[in-house]
């Protein structure tokens, strides 16, 4: 009984000599493009019902394409010759293939301990483009294969250029020649004066400190109902504390926040803009996920019943990170305008 399926010596064979006149990466690249120029129509009425189980399998042959055009390159390869940086050069080149962007800035890139590559991207639309963005969004999300993800955020160039010149702190970390990984033809943004900038950092660190004073009020309410043995409201208080601090960073550097208290979705534009922060209480994941979930349960069961419990050992651990948490955010918002201005 056969468990696994191999190729044929034939199969071998005829796969050989059809990349070796055929080239894969060439092939792979006409492939989307053709996709993407279909998708332009169907999309506008909703994905057909035939597509649904298309994509997944279009995606693993376009992988095993990417995959032995790389094998061909690398054994042709010269001495002394470079390999292309896997990552980045695959979702570049995707975008560009499907949406024809202006330019693109890689924000944030890091490897996880398991290898998957995660790439954070600003990605400029021509202001003549009449595709809409989530028809963009749709496409793009495609780019997030094997071990590759990213996170988009979709601007039209009219619209970055406006921002810049106002001295939007945000796009002027962003959108700098240091991370732009491609650009088309088209002129390269003008950016603010020194006297402008300054003026925006300015009124972001007001903006920023009126948040620190509110929670370092509410670290303090916590030290005294530590004291008191107020499990509950110490607990409530540095979630509160934790919360302000996060919303004060994003309002600051990108002008506005979600109205969540949810962590997990005041992580996603934290990142954006102090990528330094992916890990608030702890830089294990795991605990990092349990110590906020203590904080939201804490917040939540505070205000809406009296049914919260929780630990010594879990309290002290969620008094020293808020407390750490608090500290380090000052430091790197500090750090971050003093790299904006120069």
């Amino acid at each position: 009984m056969h468990t696994q399926y191999t190729l044929s010596k034939d199969l071998a064979e005829d796969l050989a000599q059809f990349f070796e006149y055929h080239n894969p990466a060439a092939l792979k690249e006409n492939l989307r493009r053709l996709l993407v120029d279909f998708l332009d129509y169907e999309l506008r009425t909703g994905l057909s019902f035939y597509l649904k189980d298309f994509f997944y399998p279009f995606n693993s042959l376009l992988d095993v394409l990417d995959k032995a055009g790389k094998e061909i390159q690398a054994f042709t390869q010269q001495p002394g010759e470079q390999p292309p940086a896997a990552a980045q050069e695959k979702v570049v080149a995707f975008i560009k293939a499907c949406i024809n962007p202006e330019k693109i800035f890689l924000l944030h890139y890091h490897v996880t301990k398991d290898k998957h590559e995660h790439l954070d991207l600003l990605v400029v639309i021509p202001s003549t483009a009449t595709t809409s963005f989530s028809h963009y969004e749709r496409v793009i999300s495609m780019a997030n294969m094997e071990n590759i993800s990213i996170d988009v955020s979709l601007h039209r160039s009219e619209v970055i250029q406006q921002q810049l010149t106002e001295g939007h702190l945000y796009n002027n970390m962003a959108c700098n020649k240091e991370k732009l990984i491609y650009s088309n033809e088209l002129p390269a943004f003008s950016y603010p004066s020194k006297e402008i900038l300054q003026t925006m950092a300015t009124n972001a660190e007001k903006q920023f400190m009126q948040a620190y004073a509110k929670a370092d009020s509410f670290l303090e309410g916590a030290s005294n109902y530590y004291v008191e043995n107020n499990r509950q409201m110490t607990a409530f208080m540095l979630q509160q504390a934790v919360e302000l601090t996060v919303r004060g960073l994003i309002t600051a550097l990108l002008g506005n926040c979600a109205k969540t208290h949810r962590f997990k979705e005041l992580k996603k534009p934290l990142r954006r803009c102090l990528p330094e922060l992916q890990y608030l209480l702890s830089e294990n994941e795991e605990e990092e996920n349990r110590l906020l979930r203590l904080l939201e349960k804490a917040y939540l069961e505070s205000r809406y019943t009296n049914e919260f419990s929780i630990t010594d050992n879990e309290l002290q651990q969620l008094v020293g990170s808020a407390e750490a948490f608090y500290e380090s955010a000052k430091d790197l918002f500090d750090a971050k305008l003093k790299v904006l201005l120069g």
